[in-house]
């Protein structure tokens, strides 16, 4: 077995670009094609990842305001 090197960090810059990549979508409905403009794309494996990411940071800036018993989700 070969070693491979360390793949080199990425910049924010390509991964907001790759981001965007994933985010497009388009769908065929009674013969014309759309393009999704806004939310995430239904269906696709990176939309569960972004609902997460986006939950986590809504839950970071809210909760520590709530004094709360019990956080379930």
């Amino acid at each position: 077995m070969t070693e491979h090197p360390p793949n080199p960090p990425m910049e924010p810059a390509a991964i907001c670009e790759l981001m965007e990549l994933c985010m497009q979508t388009s769908f065929k409905f009674q013969g014309e094609i759309y393009e999704q403009l806004k939310g995430t794309p239904m269906g696709s494996p990176i939309s569960g990842f972004i609902a997460e990411a986006v939950l986590q940071k809504l839950e970071k800036k809210v909760l520590p305001k709530i004094m709360q018993k019990l956080w379930l989700r």
